[in-house]
């Protein structure tokens, strides 16, 4: 009986409401009638008479329904009526509101049209090869997890003659060339290539050929293959350039092809030259697969699958092991496409801002959402009006939605132009080890993608709004006295979880940055273990022509040594190979006194050959011990100084000096003479390898780093510094010149750009989030406004108003706080390997940010509070 009285008095509901419905339809057009009339007699035309008419109503429904009188609409007519409505809503009669989601729209769409232009251009774009995806390079690595490194010479021609998943297999080198011309020397970029190099990448050259089998040996290797900008700047162009001879390294080579612009990202990007490999024989022999110093690349032969080629290789890896157990136990390979290997150190990087970005524009989005839906509700009257008159439902969510389509193409048309701007600076600011930054622009698919973006997003956030506030009754919405109606729950309950995706993901950004920022903060307190400011770097090679004998080397370096000595305002100076933050070496040492181990079990060690002024010149500190001496000379006893690391590992609390250390087997036995601080020479996240330095007399090599430290200007130093060099040698260059609070800064640089990019993304959603709480809380207030004037005319104080406003708000930022808290527990495992001695679920940064942030959005709900805390309820009541 129960269920039957409600369904009766449903249905007594219903007829009731239709009732009112059909008497508001007959009173509207009583009033259009007459509206009509009017303009007749004014003698506006019947059909403009009608149009004007129904405007008054804020109804275009009448005007269509006299074209379909005439003839009918086409769907195409009808939308454009609708997009020349929506344009007019837009630009004459909401101008605010259309600049403020405009603006918020272009923010979030331009922010994620420049970040994935980035990605692009260096994760998504193929390489310009042929078939790109089947080009793969073979990396060696220990066992178990060490870092990979390059392959020897033995290893490499053993999988040239043994795989079977590749159509060709080449290895390549740096090998930069000193190239005499009639002016100043240079150094050409340039690398040396086994003889299917370009077959494996199908390049073919402009004009000539490739190198020929044979002359990748020794005795005739003196060709070179030339790039078009390189022919361009030496040459003014390629004409004549084929038979040309060059002097490169003191010898002189054959031009016998040019190789296109663009080509060589992934294997030598940006090379002037390359020639031929001509391995020695010494290089080739057993002894030598311990020493991994080329760089392979290879194409997979067709239906050879990555995974496939990757257990082959590993296989073979396996059978040398085990064959030549000396050098290769524990070692192994892997196969990995070369683009995915090039871009590995940054992928997580970008995806990451990537991420951000996306942040970003939900809470716009939201945002906007929130503000479209206070907008639709505002024009409650208007929908009422227009349903009244016979529109349907689906018929007011289109109008919405075209108005909000107009909104999002025009954010994304701003959010380009703001992609524009922002990605010169994005270039500016990007590390150096970022790749193909050449590559990074505004391309065809960017702008597909950005498209894509702004319909999704229109469709996305309005659709919602759209539909609630389509949902109109018509009896109550046309009363008159509307301001202190109640909000509808279903869009209320909307308004508020839009608030707290906002506050949640303005929390996870926030975080985010803070993490990082405490991180690099750390990171910029770390001692390098040397002094950078007032030093400089000055790095060349040799040629091998020239100077092909260790006392030429060591001669080259002592003349210069005392020229740059004798300059004005030069405290130090010293030579080095490696140094730094430049690609070093790491070998095999072994203890005198350990019992005999197989070269591949023994523990490995970066490897430094320096003059006695070095640590004086790096401001390195001396632990214990002596440094170099000029005694320490090529026929003096064998010397070497180790740092702290090495010394704590291998010898404990035991004083290290005179015991003996030998750089793999084929090293005599060196005394260790002295014991320096940890230098982190690989970077300053490195936390201490061990370290080896013997004097440079000793082992010389043909690349020099001259160090010198200067009281005066670096600056002003290096003209003479290359004049020291010049004097010397008139035909060697001097291409890199660096101090060290570069080579400092450089390493610092991408944490420095991620830090920076999601300072600024997370300032923008704090921004965007606190509006758009100030913007839900202040509409609350004056949707309440009868409410209120009720509460204080019965009694209520100001502050019992200011409270139960700011109750509103803070519970849906409490909210929202516990959900970022949730979700940035989430996203600190993304950040792990990007953070430096700082945990990713750090309580002092998330406490610090969680309460900044509900600071900040409990103040941006107090100016709607007290705004509501100070109205006059007489006059409140008066306009119910």
């Amino acid at each position: 009986m129960r269920s039957l009285r409600r369904l009766f008095k449903r249905i007594s509901n219903f007829a009731t409401r239709r009732r009112h419905d059909e008497r508001l339809r007959e009173e509207i057009e009583s009033h259009l009638a007459a509206q009509t009339e009017e303009n007749l007699r004014a003698g506006v035309a019947p059909l403009e008479a009608r149009r004007q008419a129904a405007l008054k109503f804020g109804t275009m429904q009448a005007v269509r329904e006299d074209y379909r009188a005439e003839g009918g609409l086409s769907f195409l007519e009808d939308l454009f009526i609708d997009f020349r409505y929506a344009v007019r809503q837009l630009v004459k009669k909401s101008r605010g509101f259309t600049t403020v989601v405009i603006l918020t729209l272009a923010l979030g769409i331009g922010a994620c049209t420049a970040i994935f232009s980035v990605i692009n251009g260096v994760l998504l774009r193929p390489l310009n090869y042929p078939a790109p995806d089947r080009v793969v390079t073979i990396k060696e690595t220990q066992l178990p997890g060490l870092p990979d490194v390059y392959a020897s010479v033995p290893n490499f021609l053993d999988w040239q003659q043994q795989a079977k998943s590749f159509s060709h297999i080449a290895a390549f080198v740096g090998a930069p060339l000193n190239f005499t011309n009639a002016g100043e020397p240079q150094q050409l970029r340039a690398i040396k290539v086994t003889a299917h190099f370009f077959d494996v990448l199908q390049v073919q050259p402009t004009i000539g050929r490739t190198f020929n089998p044979e002359e990748d040996t020794p005795g005739k290797h003196h060709v070179v293959l030339l790039t078009e900008p390189a022919c361009e700047r030496l040459f003014g162009g390629t004409s004549g350039i084929l038979g040309r001879q060059l002097k490169l390294n003191d010898e002189m080579y054959t031009v016998v092809g040019v190789i296109p612009a663009g080509f060589g990202y992934g294997v030598a990007p940006n090379m002037d030259a390359f020639i031929p490999m001509a391995f020695r024989p010494d290089e080739t022999t057993n002894q030598n697969r311990g020493m991994h110093k080329v760089i392979t690349v290879a194409r997979l032969r067709p239906g050879v699958s990555v995974a496939e080629a990757d257990a082959e290789l590993k296989l073979i890896a396996a059978q040398l092991a085990a064959q030549y157990p000396e050098t290769n136990k524990g070692w192994s390979a892997f196969v990995m496409p070369l683009l995915d290997y090039w871009v590995q150190d940054v992928r997580l990087l970008l995806y990451t801002l990537l991420g951000a970005v996306g942040f970003v524009l939900l809470i716009a989005c939201a945002n906007v959402a929130n503000l479209l839906l206070a907008r639709a509700i505002s024009r409650h009257r208007e929908f009422s009006v227009r349903a009244a008159l016979g529109a349907t439902r689906g018929r007011l969510v289109r109008q919405l939605m075209t108005e909000t389509l107009l909104l999002a193409l025009a954010g994304g048309a701003a959010g380009v132009l703001l992609a524009h701007w922002s990605l010169q600076g994005l270039l500016v600011l990007a590390p150096a080890v970022l790749p193909r930054t050449f590559e990074i622009r505004l391309d065809g698919t960017v702008l597909a993608v950005c498209l894509a973006l702004s319909v999704s997003t229109g469709l996305l956030f309005g659709l919602a709004p759209a539909w609630l506030a389509s949902r109109v009754d018509i009896t109550s919405a046309l009363k008159a006295g509307a301001r202190g109606t109640t909000e509808n729950r279903s869009r209320g309950r909307l308004r508020g979880l839009l608030v707290i995706i906002q506050v949640a993901l303005a929390l996870t950004l926030l975080a985010g940055a803070g993490l990082l920022t405490r991180s690099f903060a750390r990171l910029t307190r770390v001692d390098p273990g040397f002094t950078p400011g007032g030093a400089v770097v000055l790095r060349f090679t040799l040629p091998e022509k020239k100077y092909p004998q260790p006392e030429q080397q060591v001669a080259f370096a002592d003349k210069l040594l005392e020229r740059v000595r004798a300059l004005p305002g030069v405290e130090r100076a010293a030579v080095a190979q490696p140094f730094p933050f430049f690609p070093g070496w790491t070998f095999p040492f072994n203890l005198e006194g350990r019992p005999p181990v197989p070269e591949s079990e023994l523990p490995n060690s970066s490897y430094y050959a320096v003059t006695p002024d070095y640590f004086p010149a790096l401001g390195a500190r001396l632990v214990r011990g002596r440094v170099f001496s000029a005694e320490d000379g090529p026929d003096a006893p064998r010397v070497a100084i180790i740092n702290e690391t090495l010394a704590r590992r291998c010898f404990g609390d035991q004083n290290p000096l005179g015991k003996r250390i030998a750089i793999n087997e084929l090293e005599k036995w060196r005394e260790i003479v002295g014991v320096v601080a940890n230098i982190r020479a690989g970077g300053i996240k490195q936390r201490g390898d061990n370290q080896v330095y013997e004097p440079f007399a000793q082992n010389p090599h043909r690349t020099l780093n001259l160090l010198v430290r200067s009281g005066e200007s670096t600056a002003a130093l290096v003209p003479s510094l290359r004049a020291a060099v010049y004097s010397i040698d008139k035909d060697q260059p001097v291409p890199h010149v660096r101090t060290l609070d570069t080579l400092l800064d450089d390493h610092m640089a991408t944490p420095r750009f991620a830090v920076l990019l999601l300072a600024i993304l997370s300032s923008a959603a704090l921004v965007i989030a606190s509006v758009g709480i100030y913007g839900v809380t202040a509409y609350t207030a004056v949707q309440r406004t009868g409410e209120f004037g009720i509460r204080m005319a019965i009694g209520a104080q100001r502050r019992d108003v200011l409270r139960l406003v700011l109750r509103q708000g803070a519970k849906l930022v409490l909210i929202g706080l516990l959900a970022g808290l949730i979700s940035t527990l989430v996203a600190g495992r993304v950040l792990t390997s990007m953070l430096f001695e700082t945990s990713p679920y750090d309580p002092i940064t998330l406490a610090t940010i969680t309460i900044v942030l509900g600071g900040i959005a409990v103040l941006a709900c107090l100016l709607p509070a007290y705004r509501a805390a100070k109205i006059n309820p007489i006059e409140a009541l008066r306009a119910e």
